[in-house]
């Protein structure tokens, strides 16, 4: 039986807005400030890439190691690591965010991957809303709701 270390990766932390402190006091992450909103957990991507923290690996970037080791990860085929696995801390809103499909974003995003999201909510204040979609019937009735507010 072959047996493998687990490999371990620092974050990418990111500051925004709408961070707070809960990525360093519930999940111990590095102390960089007050407003950090993101922690890029798994990613490969640029700029906000991972880096392996231990292994004979240790001080490659995902990307890195997933080029030069495709076997790690199965021997998938895609062009680039295909995950980016974020915890946000949001102290306010967010914005509402359209993301590209594959074909659009290859052709209008630098030969990148569309996105696709799923959202697993680990922790809420009792009294926490998530709003998704809208009612409106046409386009014109979903720009006077943008428009006022609703």
């Amino acid at each position: 039986m072959n047996t493998m270390e687990p490999i371990f990766l620092d974050p990418y932390l990111t500051h925004n807005v709408c961070g707070g402190d809960r990525l360093v006091k519930d999940f111990g992450y590095k102390d960089i400030g007050k407003d950090i909103g993101e922690c890029w957990g798994v990613s490969g991507h640029k700029p906000g890439e991972c880096t392996v923290r231990n292994t004979e690996n240790k001080g490659m970037t995902l990307s890195e190691l997933y080029d030069t080791r495709r076997d790690l990860f199965g021997n998938v085929n895609y062009k680039e690591f295909p995950l980016l696995i974020k915890i946000i801390d949001a102290k306010g809103d967010l914005s509402i965010q359209v993301h590209p499909d594959d074909e659009y974003a290859m052709e209008h995003e630098n030969g990148s991957y569309g996105k696709t999201e799923c959202w697993y909510i680990l922790d809420a204040p009792e009294d926490a809303t998530l709003v998704i979609g809208h009612n409106a019937s046409t386009k014109k009735e979903l720009t006077e709701m943008v428009r006022g507010g609703k």
